[in-house]
């Protein structure tokens, strides 16, 4: 049977995951704001990573969590303890499975701290349940947590908020006013954390001028660090705005609204464009997309790698059994055009 949590006037969400693990935690936030329409509800992880939930009514305040020195930055850990004492939370739903992160609750003095049990932390929790044991979907681990506290989910679909004022005008500042006016709008990302993650720029250029001529206007998108993956990388039959490295994680989101499609890696830029309700082309190599794929996302289509190439196998091993540089281009060219077809009024089907 459900546990049934108490009451709580002040509530804080932790979960110190990348981007693409927040955005699919939304449909717990939405259910939590739902059980308690007049809490105060918090949201704690790291600064890029909350920054998501800048404009989502439901949610009160954002205390950020600086890892970027690294788990062992005591400083930084300290300082968001004192903010959740400060805070004098009565309730905590911590979703980062670690040791750390029932630690933080604890110290910070949250009355009631509810967890999966995982890394010897049962005695840091008031409320603990076991994980899941079926190999299941990301977003329903997270869902099966508040469903053992008997809090229900109306909706398992992915979201992210954005301020459209402030976006409108920062695109057309951005992209300029004829920008995707007559062809459809295609972002594209080709980095990720590891690189067996990463798609190669040949496989991007083939994709690229597959697309005949002004049939579509492309938008680079990624981080500074990966500025580099794209040297070389161009359309010669259509026009490019190159943002890499240029743009906030809330303008990234704009531009993933104002898209007509992405195509990329299993990423944040992937959950952001699924969070905006945007068609996705989605690569994956040796992450499993039905654990941290599309999730009952009509709009997408998933690529998967089917092997690895050997510069991935000369630095990974061969455990790695799939890497995204042998995706096939043409492969994902059909993938987007479908897409196109299906969601984009712009798009002529007699230019494939």
């Amino acid at each position: 049977m459900p546990l049934r949590i108490p009451e709580a006037k002040r509530i804080v969400i932790i979960d110190w995951s990348m981007i693409g693990d927040l955005i699919m935690l939304s449909p717990c936030v939405n259910a939590i704001r739902e059980q308690y329409p007049d809490a105060h509800l918090a949201i704690l992880g790291q600064p890029l990573s909350i920054s998501t939930y800048k404009h989502h009514s439901g949610v009160n305040e954002l205390i950020s969590y600086d890892r970027s020195k690294g788990d062992y930055d005591l400083d930084s850990f300290k300082h968001t303890v004192r903010q959740l004492r400060a805070g004098k939370f009565d309730l905590a739903f911590i979703f980062h499975n670690s040791l750390g992160s029932a630690l933080m609750a604890w110290l910070g003095r949250v009355r009631q701290r509810i967890g999966y049990r995982y890394e010897c932390r049962d005695l840091l929790l008031t409320r603990r349940f076991k994980l899941p044991e079926k190999r299941q979907h990301l977003i329903e681990t997270k869902a099966d947590l508040l469903r053992a506290c008997g809090i229900s989910l109306s909706s398992l679909a992915e979201e992210v908020h954005i301020d459209e004022a402030s976006a409108k005008k920062w695109l057309r500042e951005k992209l300029g006013p004829n920008f995707g006016r007559s062809r459809p709008v295609i972002a594209v990302s080709i980095g990720a954390t590891k690189e067996y993650k990463q798609w190669s720029a040949d496989g991007l250029n083939t994709f690229l001028n597959r697309f005949p001529v002004n049939s579509a206007d492309f938008v680079f998108i990624g981080a500074p660090s990966e500025r580099k993956l794209y040297e070389g990388v161009y359309s010669y039959n259509n026009t490019v705005v190159d943002l890499v490295g240029q743009t906030t994680i809330e303008e990234l989101t704009w531009v993933l609204d104002r898209a007509d499609l992405f195509v990329g890696p299993d990423s944040g830029p992937m959950h952001l464009a699924i969070g905006r309700k945007t068609p996705v082309v989605a690569l994956f190599g040796p992450t499993d997309p039905a654990r941290c794929g599309p999730y009952r996302y009509e709009r997408s289509v998933v690529v998967r790698a089917e092997r690895i190439c050997r510069s991935c196998e000369s630095k990974s091993g061969r455990n790695m059994r799939q890497c995204l540089h042998t995706i096939d281009p043409e492969e994902s060219y059909y993938a987007a055009v479908g897409l196109l077809a299906q969601y984009c009024s712009r798009w002529r089907i007699d230019q494939v």
